[in-house]
């Protein structure tokens, strides 16, 4: 187990790792961190990247007070300079939407993946960080209202983590949650996730069949021509929709079932749930297209199977993913889609396939451990960007025709 300190909070002490131990790994601009055992700090001593971006006392070089714009353009840059990582890149976070980790910590529920302790403490810490003062609740983003879809997910996530469901923090939590209509009012990403954790009826879905992927490439609203966040996301949505599958029922999901609704679970009626978001969560009302749309897929599903068309459509979303995992070397294009991909390949070929060994271990790739606590970043991190963008800035701010900036800039071709 990982030192651990108390931080006091208005609800009280939250649990910290020792700082002092987290280090971040880089290779080819990869960025992982890690938390030191013991027996490990004395041989990998903590660099100015580590503090900084922990918010721990670092020392840097002394500047003189500039006098123009290019001088203080240059302390900036000669600061920035101590930030670059051995391997060229400039690491950093990629955060702000707060529907990421759980899809993380729902899937690692589910397949059995082991939390580190180190991972539990900080994300627990981050969510209580980000959690609105005023409400308790959690919105789409850090700085965004609460919404039934981000409190209700992230509630989930810190009670899988181990926080009694008597904690200040959930009882807050959750008495936003009920406020905004409870969790048959999330809207269909949140609707998903709690079907596959067993806590939210798939009948409360509107379809997403995965038949949608054996259509002509030809018809415009073939799946394959959205754009490349939705069809990443709605392909694997589409298979865990296909079959139903959800986590077994134990004692934490009737829990969780009691705890998210404010009317019994099995009183709910899911048909009319389908359609149910809380006004918090609503940025555009449904068109009425969309209506007509998923009533017609609501009498497909409730059609006979033909010709087997399900397990051949389920079979071909399989293998779409199967080339999005290989061709990623199993990181995927983002972490909601990574987040499914496991789940999938997990029901799909077994946790003892080298498949989900390969897709297990690019999680940590997304993970990013700050001074508020740990996140997932919104892709395995903005490395390409950040390098690109610092090259640029250094040659616009004419910075490029120091001789001591070159090896800055070689080191940063290499990272990138």
């Amino acid at each position: 187990m990982p030192p651990i300190s108390k931080l006091h909070t208005e609800e009280g002490f939250v649990e910290a790792t020792d700082l002092s131990r987290w280090r971040l790994k880089v290779g080819h601009g990869r960025q992982i961190w890690h938390y030191l055992e013991n027996g490990e700090v004395e041989n990998w001593p903590q660099s100015i990247i580590e503090k900084y971006w922990l918010g721990l006392p670092f020392e840097s070089k002394e500047f003189d007070k500039p006098k123009t714009a290019l001088e203080a353009a240059r302390n900036g840059f000669e600061f920035f300079k101590q930030l670059q990582t051995e391997d060229g890149h400039w690491a950093g976070e990629y955060g702000g939407p707060m529907f990421l980790l759980p899809g993380l910590i729902i899937s690692m529920y589910i397949t059995r993946i082991p939390i580190p302790e180190s991972w539990r403490i900080e994300i627990i810490r981050y969510l209580f960080n980000k959690a609105n003062p005023d409400d308790g609740g959690w919105g789409i983003h850090t700085e965004g209202q609460s919404t039934t879809f981000g409190t209700a997910l992230n509630y989930v996530v810190v009670r899988i983590l181990g926080v009694d469901a008597d904690h200040p923090y959930m009882v807050k939590a959750r008495a936003t949650l009920h406020k905004l209509g409870s969790a048959i009012a999330i809207p269909s990403w949140g609707k998903f996730w709690l079907a596959c954790l067993n806590v939210y009826d798939w009948e409360g879905m509107n379809p997403i069949p995965p038949e949608l992927w054996l259509l002509p490439y030809a018809i415009p609203f073939h799946p394959g021509r959205y754009w490349v966040h939705c069809r990443a996301v709605y392909l694997p949505m589409g298979y865990m929709y296909g079959r139903r599958l959800s986590v077994d029922i134990n004692p934490f999901i009737e829990s969780l079932r009691q705890e998210l609704y404010v009317q019994p679970y099995d009183t709910i009626d899911w048909v009319r749930a389908r359609n149910n978001v809380s006004n918090a969560d609503i940025y555009l009302p449904r068109t009425k297209s969309l209506t007509l749309i998923n009533i017609i897929l609501n009498v497909y599903e409730k059609l006979p199977n033909l010709f087997g068309l399900r397990q051949i459509s389920l079979d071909e979303a399989y293998k779409l993913m199967q080339y999005e995992d290989e061709n990623t070397d199993y990181l995927d294009l983002a972490p909601v889609s990574k987040a499914i991909h496991i789940l999938c390949t997990y029901y799909e070929e077994g946790s003892n396939s080298e498949a989900f060994k390969l897709a297990k271990e690019r999680l940590i790739d997304f993970m990013w451990m700050s001074s508020e606590g740990m996140m997932m970043n919104g892709t395995n991190g903005s490395q390409l960007w950040d390098t690109a963008f610092a090259a640029q800035a250094c040659i616009e701010a004419g910075l490029a025709n120091n001789t001591e900036n070159h090896k800055t800039s070689i080191q940063g071709r290499l990272g990138i």
